[in-house]
């Protein structure tokens, strides 16, 4: 009985892919022989099911702040004037307790995201709802808020419910350990894009002469291990001068072996200085 060869070649090829964990994809596995058919590969799904369950729980501590917090009121429903974004000028802020009750659906979203049940139903109304929410007001506008639009958009398209949720559960017939090589990379290039256009927005006069890093971080001397020096010149450029070092090159230390695991430290180090450095929220995190 002769063998399909080619068959049993296709198949070795996925079986392999399928056995590759996430953390060793490579950018060079892209310019390989057959590199764009490789976007189509199976993939462990583990990492883009971490991010899922990481990414909702993220979003439910932003809805809980918002709530333990107070801001609704002030932002939404007490104004009466709001700098809106053209051309969503038509859009206004929903009447009486409507924006307290957007923000409760979304913790609800939030949470369905991060359990993986509705998933798909849960992220487009999430995308919407948070996409509003964002569109209101000018004068409210922060960096992450818009990543969280951008990356929540994505999300809807990605399979991260196929494994580790309640909708794999319900459906086994959706349930796989792998997926598609495209959305792992997709959410690699939009977290790249961010660092990397980061770094590019510190090129200016301000951020090589020190600000405002200098005006944020005076009086500061009480954050841990390296607060008695923000006093010091030398401190500041060596912040603003890694900062924008760490923007341009942290991708590129994440995408090759040699370098990703001090490129994993250093960005660990970082923002974990950044949540004491800065009343940034969410984003550190994120």
């Amino acid at each position: 009985m002769k063998r399909n060869h080619k068959t049993e070649n296709k198949n070795q090829t996925a079986s392999k892919a399928a056995k590759i964990p996430l953390a060793r994809a490579t950018i060079q596995e892209l310019f390989a022989k057959g590199g764009l058919e490789k976007l189509f590969a199976p993939v462990d799904i583990s990492s883009i099911v971490f991010f899922r369950i990481l990414f909702g729980f993220i979003l439910l501590i932003e809805v809980f702040r918002y709530f333990s917090h107070n801001w609704i009121s002030p932002y939404w429903i007490e104004p009466t004037h709001f700098f809106t974004y053209w051309p969503f000028d038509f859009l206004k802020p929903l009447p009486g307790d409507g924006m307290k009750l957007l923000f409760l659906g979304m913790g609800v979203m939030a949470v369905c995201i991060m359990l993986g049940f509705l998933y798909r139903i849960a992220m487009a109304l999430f995308f919407v709802s948070f996409t509003y929410m964002f569109l209101l007001d000018q004068t409210l506008y922060l960096n992450h808020f818009y990543l969280v639009v951008l990356v929540s958009f994505l999300m809807i398209f990605i399979p991260a419910n196929t494994s580790g949720s309640i909708d794999s559960k319900i459906k086994p017939g959706i349930r796989k350990e792998t997926a598609p090589a495209w959305a792992l990379w997709l959410l690699r290039f939009m977290i790249g894009i961010t660092y990397f256009y980061g770094g590019v927005a510190k090129i200016n006069s301000d951020w090589l002469q020190g600000e405002p890093l200098r005006m944020w971080l005076s009086g500061e001397s009480n954050i841990i291990i390296i607060g008695p020096f923000l006093q010091y010149d030398w401190m500041i450029y060596f912040l603003s001068y890694s900062g924008l070092m760490l923007d341009l090159f942290i991708i590129p230390a994440l995408l090759f072996p040699k370098t990703r695991k001090w490129g994993f430290l250093l960005i660990i180090v970082f923002h974990l200085l950044n949540t004491q450095l800065f009343s940034i929220g969410i984003f550190p995190w994120f």
